[in-house]
């Protein structure tokens, strides 16, 4: 695996990244992502991002410029129509935008964190500039009808996820989980080994954990860890404390 924390600033390819939200964006994809870039070197990295102009600038981070995604009409939010035009409309006008901003950097690869509009951004500026695709996925894809996508539009979504990760030249998740899952729904042509940045938690760190001796959790308090999202609505909070509450002992 390419470990690109240890690769020289010449060895490293010249990376497009392409994100949904600002550099600054108050969320967990968005604070894993500035970790990550900010240990890239910064002379071989463009940022390009579908949000409104971020005040990030400047020392360790890399050029960047704002493609804001133009807000429909309120009589369409949330229709057919709207996720039409702007899957197979508006993305295709921001990568010829984003094609010229990064034609003098010449991208090796293009880096995308995939999360809606991003997703069919990719698959055009894939087209224009042909390099490599790398995918990170935070999300999985079905997590879209979470945000209010039109019911009619969501097989075209799917179809577009299926066609972006049957280009991908490697890709990765932010768990084991997602990536099978990944594998079994969005099946990538690319390999797992990954060329812009590791899994999660790297294979080393995982081999190097002291291996746990079997324990008796029986009358004992077990603890129980879990990640959730502020996008998670309550009825969903309610389920997983239903089931916490169903489970044979104390925690």
């Amino acid at each position: 695996m390419m470990s690109w924390v240890e690769t020289a600033v010449d060895a490293f390819p010249k990376t497009l990244i392409i994100t949904r939200w600002s550099p600054t964006a108050k969320y967990a994809g968005g604070e894993a992502t500035r970790k990550l870039v900010g240990r890239l070197p910064r002379e071989q990295v463009r940022w390009a991002y579908l949000d409104q102009p971020s005040d990030l600038a400047g020392g360790r981070w890399p050029d960047q410029h704002a493609f804001p995604v133009r807000q429909s009409h309120w009589r369409l939010r949330n229709t057919f129509l709207q996720f039409l035009h702007l899957h197979y409309v508006q993305t295709r006008r921001l990568a010829r935008v984003i094609a010229r901003w990064v034609v003098e950097f010449r991208p090796e690869v293009i880096w995308v964190a995939s999360d809606m509009e991003t997703i069919s951004v990719a698959l055009y500026l894939q087209r224009l500039l042909e390099v490599p695709l790398h995918v990170t996925v935070y999300d999985a894809f079905e997590g879209c009808r979470i945000f209010g996508m039109s019911k009619w539009f969501y097989p075209f979504y799917m179809r577009r996820s299926r066609e972006l990760m049957g280009k991908v030249r490697s890709f990765d998740a932010v768990s084991k989980e997602l990536v099978n899952h990944i594998n079994q729904s969005c099946p990538a042509r690319g390999t797992r080994e990954t060329m812009v940045l590791p899994v999660s938690v790297g294979q080393d760190t995982v081999a190097a954990l002291p291996a746990l001796a079997p324990l008796s959790f029986e009358g004992k308090l077990r603890r129980v860890g879990f990640c959730g999202a502020s996008r998670s609505s309550q009825e969903q909070w309610n389920t997983l404390l239903r089931l916490l509450e169903e489970l044979p002992w104390a925690f």
